[in-house]
Order: structure tokens, then sequence, then C-alpha cells
């Protein structure tokens, strides 16, 4: 909470429940068996999986990786391969002219294909061409691309929403994992499992690197009672037997949902029910609740 208008603002909530989470995340890192080369974060609405992902990604960036990050969007979900052009596309175009060249062995002009904005395409420069084999030359040249990228620092990427990517970005994000010698190449995913049924090339995929042992599943879970009670005493360093009251209602309201939680404590504190006196927080009587409007929204 801000200190001066007794506003959250953009504070934060402190990230509790979520230290086992944490600890199996962080076999990322190793080279060893229990590392794969793609994670997935997934669970329900809310949960806190784009939040978990965050905490990877900075912890990848203090480790010296270098960490790019790409959003799947469902008014995209018909683009080709535009999750990955997201994550990758700002990182290729820093790079200096020819680099590109080198990292995929003379291929960049597949990555054209496969990223227009590097430069212009011409379709009409293999007439006749079997569209199935330029697929397997681009899924090959980007494999290149990424083992090369990885081979001069660590790479991370991560995806997030991936269960609005589009079916050739799942495609291609298979072949990739599936490949050997990948080197300290990472991918950390996340998706909404509300959604997952929606993309069945993404339950294909699940399945078939699963069965490969190239992934590894982390589905988050709600947070528990005990949680919730922590993330308040945490975020607004008050305690006390209404504190605690309080804070099993709000478990029951939101059910301990991160996101619920959140929405709901800034609604409480926008409208005033909790608010600052004597720099302390006060408010916590309350009887009953009600979801803030952004939760309503969502659900």
């Amino acid at each position: 909470m801000s200190e001066g208008d007794g506003s959250r603002g953009s504070r934060t909530l402190p990230l509790v429940g979520r230290g086992r989470d944490l600890e199996g995340l962080s076999t990322l890192f190793g080279a060893g068996s229990d590392s794969t080369p793609f994670y997935l974060l997934t669970g329900e609405t809310g949960i806190g999986k784009s939040r978990l992902a965050t905490v990877i990604c900075d912890d990848a960036e203090r480790r010296g990786w270098q960490v790019v990050r790409g959003r799947a969007y469902p008014v995209e979900a018909g683009v080709p391969y535009a999750v990955f052009s997201d994550a990758l596309l700002p990182l290729m175009q820093s790079m200096p002219e020819g680099r590109l060249e080198v990292l995929t062995r003379g291929g960049h002009r597949e990555l054209q294909r496969l990223f227009p904005p590097l430069g212009e395409v011409d379709y009409d420069d293999e007439p006749g061409a079997d569209p199935g084999e330029l697929r397997t030359r681009l899924y090959w040249t980007f494999a290149k691309l990424m083992k090369g990228l990885a081979a001069r620092q660590p790479l991370l990427v991560m995806l997030d929403d991936i269960h609005w990517a589009a079916p050739s970005s799942i495609g291609l994000l298979h072949f990739l994992v599936r490949q050997e010698d990948l080197g300290p190449l990472r991918i950390l995913g996340t998706y909404n499992t509300d959604h997952r049924e929606q993309n069945p090339q993404l339950v294909q995929m699940e399945r078939s690197l699963l069965s490969l042992r190239r992934l590894s599943v982390h589905h988050l879970e709600a947070l528990t009672a005990s949680d919730t009670s922590e993330l308040i005493v945490g975020t607004f360093g008050t305690r006390g037997h209404a504190v605690d009251e309080f804070a099993q209602m709000l478990y029951g309201w939101t059910k301990g949902n991160p996101y619920f939680i959140e929405q709901t404590l800034d609604h409480l504190v926008d409208t005033g029910r909790l608010h600052r006196r004597d720099n302390t927080w006060v408010g916590w009587g309350t009887e009953s609740l009600e979801l803030a409007p952004t939760v309503l929204d969502t659900v």
C-alpha cells in the first residue's frame, strides 16, 4: 500500500505459497537429468502463472541468462508463428549485420519466411516447391538459430498464454523441443487450463513431449487459508484477531485465487472500507465482502 494516500497503487503483492513451485522450477537452470528443455506452468484464470514466470525470468537474468519474452493473443490466433515473433524479433533486429547468417549457417532466407519483418520475401522464387519441404527447412533453420543463440549465452524463452498460440507455433515449438543437444536453451510456457481443450494442438503437443521426457509440467494450485493470511500481513503489516478473521473470510470468498484476492483488496482500499488511521490499516471488522467488479468481469 502507498504510504501517502492509502492506495495500493501499482505495488505488487508479496509472493506467498509458491516455495515448492519455485523449487521445482529451479531445475530449469541445471544440466542434469532433472532438467528438461521445456517447462510449462498451468492453472486456472488468475492463479499466478504469469507472475511466477516473471520471477523465474528475473532469476535467469540475475544468473547471466539472456531472456526473451513473448505472448500469444486470442485475436491473433490465426497469425503464423506470432508468439515466436513476439519473443524473438526485437533480439534479431538488434543484431549486427551478418550475425543471423552466421547463426543459421546461411539460412537467413528461411528466417524471413518465419519473421517477415526481417526482410521482404519473394514467395515466387521457388515455383512448385513442396510446402512440406519448405516448412521442414524453416524448422531446421530455426533450430540452428536457437542453438546458436544459446551457445553464445544461456537463453530462456518465455512464452505466455500459449493456449492462444496458432497451430504453426505449436508445431514449431514441438519440433524445437524434441531436438537433442539444445545446450543451455530453456523454454518456459504458460497456459490457462480453462482454455486448454480449445486448442487440440496444444493438448497433442503436451502429451507427445511428456512421452518423450522433454517436458516438465507444473500445475499451480490456489493459495491456502494460511497463505492468504500471510499475504495480508505481508501487504499491510498488520496483525491481530480481526485481521485473522478477515483473512479467513477473504479466503472463503476468493477460494485462494491470487488475482481475486488482489482485486478484492484493491476494491476495499479504493472504496475506503480498508484505510489507514494513525499509520495503521483499519477496517478489518467487516461482516461481509463483495467481489470487485474486475473479478466479476473475469468470472
